[in-house]
């Protein structure tokens, strides 16, 4: 489901994969050639969604808007962060791995779910856009 969506996710270890079994898939001969292919064609391949979505993104804040894209897959949402950077927008990521403020030193000490969404409500925020899981910050951040 997850490379459906990111093709770049192909070239992504399958180290631990499992068959139905629970047996590791071990790459075979026949295999190498069919991944190698894999990995020539997604080297520099940028998903068609990506685009799409930078596209938005640059017309919205050229409007002077404020942009929130949902996205279930942590790799999606990682590497989706990362193109935006690479094309000059500032972005910052909500999902599980973004700390949760527990008290009010969270504050100065590192960027929680609670303080990313302080500022990206404020008029005067460093950015205008995040890429958000919305398991991890469902109705908090409207």
């Amino acid at each position: 489901m997850q490379t459906a969506t990111n093709p770049v996710l192909l070239n992504s270890s399958l180290d631990d994969v499992t068959d139905d079994n629970g047996c590791k898939i071990i790459e075979s001969e026949e295999d190498k050639d069919f991944l190698s292919s894999i990995q020539r064609f997604i080297k520099d391949e940028v998903p068609e969604k990506f685009k799409k979505a930078l596209e938005l993104t640059q017309s919205i804040i050229s409007e002077g808007g404020k942009v929130i894209v949902w996205a279930s897959y942590i790799k999606n949402i990682e590497m989706l962060c990362d193109f935006f950077i690479a094309n000059g927008i500032a972005v910052r990521k909500l999902y599980g791995a973004t700390p949760v403020e527990t008290s009010e030193e969270d504050c100065l000490i590192c960027e929680t779910r609670e303080s990313i969404v302080r500022e990206f409500n404020s008029d005067h925020s460093s950015f205008n856009v995040i890429v958000a899981n919305p398991f991890a910050v469902a109705e908090s951040i409207s």
